[in-house]
């Protein structure tokens, strides 16, 4: 996708900006088929609000009650949307509103994956799951970003 922004003289950061609600919105949806499909489950619970699965097709555990992660993460990505939506339109500079959506979503795939009980990964031990040392990396990076990008930004309007 660079190399088609380079090629056809598109601002990179605005572009970005432009497309990462859709990002956030797509896996909003896509979190739902997750809940269909039983996948991407979470911890065993006694809440008023763990869901079972029942289907003998689910990937979850049957007849347990679940932690809806699907659900927290499609409420998660609804929110980032939302608020990328309105940042969209109150942003400073170009580049706002990407590296926003890399330090929500991080933020907020770390804590839910503190719920999940499918298995997927965890390469120091139980301490953290891959997607947790992931969202770690993508937290620094949009963090780095956003403060490089901003004091450009600064710059480019003292100057």
């Amino acid at each position: 996708s660079l190399w088609y922004l380079n090629r056809h003289h598109m601002p990179v950061w605005k572009t970005a900006d432009l497309l990462v609600p859709s990002i956030a919105i797509g896996q909003a949806i896509g979190r739902w088929g997750c809940l269909f499909a039983g996948c991407c489950y979470g911890k065993e619970t006694d809440a008023i609000f763990g869901i079972t699965f029942t289907n003998p097709r689910s990937l979850a555990p049957l007849e347990t009650s679940l932690h809806p992660t699907q659900i927290y993460l499609s409420l998660n990505a609804l929110f980032i949307f939302i608020f990328l939506m309105i940042l969209s339109k109150k942003k400073v500079f170009d580049g706002q509103v990407l590296w926003s959506y890399g330090i929500l979503y991080s933020i907020g795939r770390f804590l839910i994956e503190y719920f999940r009980g499918d298995d997927r990964g965890f390469p120091l031990e139980q301490l953290l799951s891959t997607s947790q040392f992931v969202g770690i990396f993508i937290f620094l990076l949009s963090s780095f970003m956003l403060l490089v990008l901003y004091r450009k930004n600064l710059r480019s309007h003292h100057s």
